[in-house]
């Protein structure tokens, strides 16, 4: 019995003896086998691969920048490098098969398009040295960031980034990679999401990126909209600025959507409704309202009352005068009577004038045609002095209401800015807003009476005060303007400066008049003739006194002829 149980126990022995040495004779330098991780020291990773001794991996094998990538029990593929010839030690690699294993990863990545983490390690001369797992990678400078977007090199030193494979070689194992591409198909794969998903009227949450004078771009992500200025309040937006700034964080809504150009346009103000859609029965017409001058346009000076509701002045609506001195600014807080709507440009018309008394219902009261004014010259024009007598507006003295004896061409040059003068009232036009003055209207018009003072024939001795080419000009009573033409000199021939000169005194007779030039033409022809029938009239009636005998025929031609008889 013992006896056939040695037997047996020599039979396995040798059955597992023969077992091993067939396995052994079966495992050879260059085969695959797969073990576990039994024992981790110091030299070595032990594996059990199911033989009667277990397989060596030198342990650097599996250290990286100091540390284990493995742990006990794990499952390792390894190639055999030696076995002793007693089949007591067995060497093995894991390297090697899990660089062909990482780089044969990396080329089904580059078939397919899909994009593999890449360390880096370095910068060197023309780009940046890194490692997919065990595998070495290259990635230029210029594919290392999207456009103007590079940052210094130590900051890419040690972190990790999405590349997409570009090339491999198998003879190096190693490979070359650009983060940009992939940066620019990755955000062109989810621009096309983004907008294959939004529609009008979604909200979004984005930040400022950037500030213009005509809006502001919104980032979204990956993903930039526009807010036109105009979208940012509903009332008026001269400068984006006043409202956001650079990095706010906004919710807008999406008010159109581009996709064959994946553009967006985006609204902060759509968010409420439009508050004009209330404005008749928030400030009903005839109402007061007040709001701060924020422009001037051509209409008039626009004012906000409130966020999204504006109003308008008028430059008709700020005075009752056309000319008045009421100035209003930028800044300024002004108060006004609505109106009405000016609904195509949302504005509320209103008037600052309404809100106080027109002057006009009762200055004509107060300054009657034919009542007298004192005041100060506040502006000389070619056409006549405006004015300032007490009241806002301006009264106007035409140049030709400043004197009855001057057509008034040069006569506003004895004024100036600052002088006192007394005038009349001569008419208030209150539907045209005009005030009219005149200086010479203080006294008579001396042309009421001209025949009456100068009649026809009337002996004036006046003096010279200007000679001109063809006839000369005197002064008479009244500063009335006379003058004399050549033909008027009587005997005297020739040019007028050759017979006159300025300050003679020189007797003549009123020969006609001119109305409407204001002036009386004088004669010294007439006076002459006239001079001389005084004397023959007064030899006539020297001689009748004596009861002369002496023929009058005789007495004439003798007077005429100059003898004595």
């Amino acid at each position: 019995m013992l006896g056939n149980e040695g037997n047996q126990s020599e039979n396995m022995m040798g059955d597992f003896e023969s077992f091993v040495e067939k396995s052994l004779n079966a495992l050879s330098q260059g085969s695959i086998v797969k073990g576990t991780v039994i024992q981790i020291n110091n030299n070595d990773v032990l594996l059990n691969i199911g033989y009667k001794t277990e397989g060596r991996i030198p342990r650097t094998e599996f250290e990286k920048e100091g540390a284990l990538i493995i742990g006990l029990n794990d499952e390792v593929d390894a190639v055999v490098k030696n076995i002793s010839h007693s089949g007591d030690y067995i060497s093995l690699s894991a390297k090697g098969l899990r660089i062909d294993k990482e780089f044969k990863e990396i080329e089904d990545k580059l078939k397919n398009n899909v994009p593999v983490n890449v360390t880096i390690r370095e910068k060197i001369d023309k780009g940046f040295l890194g490692n997919c797992g065990e595998i070495g990678a290259f990635i230029l400078e210029d594919h290392m960031h999207q456009r103007h977007k590079i940052k210094e090199h130590k900051y890419y030193i040690g972190k990790s980034f999405k590349c997409k494979v570009l090339k491999t070689n198998s003879d190096y194992k190693n490979f070359l990679a650009s983060r940009r591409l992939y940066l620019e198909e990755d955000d062109r794969k989810k621009r096309e999401e983004f907008f294959n998903k939004i529609k009008e009227g979604d909200l979004l949450k984005g930040k400022v990126k950037t500030l213009k004078d005509y809006g502001a771009f919104i980032n979204f992500g990956y993903v930039e909209g526009f807010l036109y200025k105009n979208n940012i309040n509903w009332g008026i937006v001269k400068n984006p600025a006043q409202f956001i700034d650079i990095d706010d964080m906004l919710e807008v809504v999406v008010l159109n959507v581009d996709k064959d150009q994946q553009k967006l346009e985006v609204s902060l103000k759509h968010k409420d409704p439009d508050p004009w859609f209330s404005v008749d029965t928030k400030y009903p017409v005839g109402s007061k309202v007040k709001g701060t001058v924020v422009t001037r346009k051509r209409k008039g000076y626009v004012v906000v009352i409130e966020s999204g509701i504006d109003g308008l002045i008028p430059e008709g609506e700020i005075s009752w005068f056309k000319h008045s001195s009421v100035k209003i600014e930028k800044g300024d807080v002004v108060e006004g009577q609505v109106l009405e709507y000016d609904n195509k440009d949302k504005y509320i018309v209103m008037s600052v004038k309404l809100l106080t008394e027109n002057p006009w219902e009762n200055i004509w009261k107060k300054y009657k045609a034919g009542s007298f004014v004192k005041g100060k010259v506040v502006l000389v024009k070619d056409f006549g002095l405006f004015i300032n007598f007490g009241e806002e507006i301006d009264g106007l003295i035409k140049k030709i209401d400043i004197a009855w004896d001057d057509d008034g061409e040069n006569i506003i040059e004895d004024f100036k800015k600052g002088d006192i003068v007394d005038a009349k009232v001569l008419k208030i036009d209150v539907k045209r807003e005009r005030i009219s003055l005149g200086i010479k209207q203080l006294e008579p018009n001396p042309w009421d009476n001209i025949k009456e003072t100068f009649p026809m024939n009337k002996l004036v001795s006046s003096e010279v005060e200007k000679v001109l080419a063809d006839h000369i000009e005197v002064i008479l009573p009244g500063d009335i303007k006379g003058i004399i033409n050549k033909e008027e000199f009587g005997e005297k021939r020739g040019r007028p400066a050759d017979i006159y000169k300025q300050g003679d005194i020189i007797k003549s007779l009123v020969h006609k008049f001119d109305f409407k030039k204001k002036i009386v033409y004088l004669s010294v022809k007439a006076y002459d003739n006239d001079s001389e029938m005084k004397n023959v009239s007064e030899y006539l009636r020297q001689y009748e006194d004596d009861k002369s005998t002496f023929n009058l025929g005789s007495i004439i031609k003798d007077k005429l002829s100059g003898g004595n008889k």
